[in-house]
């Protein structure tokens, strides 16, 4: 039988398979026994400190030392936890073995936020506005969008739901557009129409038309409430082919994608919004802004792109960012800060830039 170096089984408690007795990078030579699912976010390991009788998660790449058998048996776990495939057939098409290979790849499950090839992210926080405002809001970016490419102007949106119910395509220009969209997939809204007894989350996906097959493009809409009115509306665009929607309309992926986070600034005013694509995407540190106003909290945590948006009203302090290979310019209420390389950039670089968004305000310093 197959051991490490300095396990002598006779000195193992009885529960302790041997052959899973493994070392873990950052702790020397101890011992660590693996105990099995963590039972809290896919990807992680419970193991056990054998001197010290304590449980502990860790990532299966964390361990440096193993049997062969430790070897296959972390390989069939990671298996084991892969992420569900999405509750649509059209995204579990396009895009669950993409899925599936980054969970091996990087030992944990995408968010729902970063789940297309290419993601748009905003996010906007307010002091309470009526539900028909953010409703108005979400609703004139689709509007803003159909004027200028053939998908949004061409294709009803699917809700997806959990179940994967069959529901109609259903239009999203308007502010009652977006309101039936919320009553399909949420009945409790349907039935008394009161926003704080409700699920608040929405995600569509465009339906199969000439203009791209079904499931190029995922909204999920969340808004956030403590009552009547909606504090802070989170809006992500998944993009899953850009070239092949941007194609329809003789543009590029790089024309496309900025028209989408144009029509978000425009249209949901946000407080800090990315396009974020590759080893940004998956690798990236999110940032967080504080407001002028210490009484107010930062801006929710959300990862930097080769676009990358602040609002003017934060007052960020932006000169972190001119040793970076990043131009900036004025956009909406803001400013659009542009990685000079196009779409895609390293890990490495979104972390620099995360790092520097993360200063504090030039107002408080």
């Amino acid at each position: 039988m197959e051991l490490l170096t300095g396990v002598d089984p006779r000195l193992l408690p009885d529960w302790v398979d041997p052959r899973l007795v493994v070392r873990i990078s950052g702790h020397g030579d101890s011992l660590f026994a693996i105990v099995g699912n963590p039972h809290t976010f896919r990807g992680l390991l419970a193991i056990n400190d054998l001197a010290m009788g304590q449980n502990m998660s860790v990532r299966p790449s964390q361990i440096r030392e193993a049997t062969g058998f430790a070897q296959g048996w972390l390989e069939g776990y990671l298996s084991g936890n892969e992420p569900s495939p999405p509750p649509n057939d059209a995204l579990e098409e396009l895009r669950w073995d993409r899925e599936r290979a980054l969970f091996h790849m990087y030992e944990r499950e995408m968010p729902p936020s970063s789940q297309g090839r290419y993601v748009v992210d905003a996010i906007r926080s307010t002091d309470g506005i009526p539900e028909v405002e953010a409703y108005r809001a979400v609703a004139s970016v689709f509007a803003e969008l159909s004027v200028s490419h053939a998908l949004w102007r061409h294709s009803g949106w699917l809700p997806v739901t959990a179940d994967r119910a069959s529901l109609p395509a259903i239009g999203m220009t308007t502010a009652d557009d977006v309101a039936a969209a919320f009553r399909y997939v949420n009945p409790a809204y349907a039935i008394d129409g009161t926003i704080d007894t409700w699920q608040r989350s929405l995600r569509v996906i465009n339906d199969h038309t000439g203009a791209g097959i079904a499931g190029l493009v995922e909204i999920l809409i969340d808004l956030d409430t403590s009552g009547p009115s909606v504090d802070r509306l989170h809006i992500v665009v998944n993009v899953e082919r850009p070239d092949q929607i941007a194609a329809a309309d003789g543009t590029t992926s790089e024309s496309l994608l900025e028209d989408v986070l144009r029509a978000i600034i425009v249209g949901v005013d946000p407080d800090v919004a990315s396009v974020a694509h590759g080893a940004a995407l998956y690798e990236g540190e999110p940032f967080s802004i504080e407001p002028p106003d210490e009484s107010e909290d930062p801006t929710p945590p959300i990862l930097p792109g080769s676009l990358t948006y602040v609002a003017a009203r934060l007052q960020p302090d932006l000169e972190p960012i001119a040793a970076l290979p990043f131009d900036r310019q004025p956009a909406g209420s803001g400013v659009l800060i542009r990685h000079r390389g196009g779409l895609t950039m390293t890990g490495e670089t979104a972390n620099e830039l995360s790092r520097a968004l993360n200063s504090r305000t030039s107002a408080r310093r």
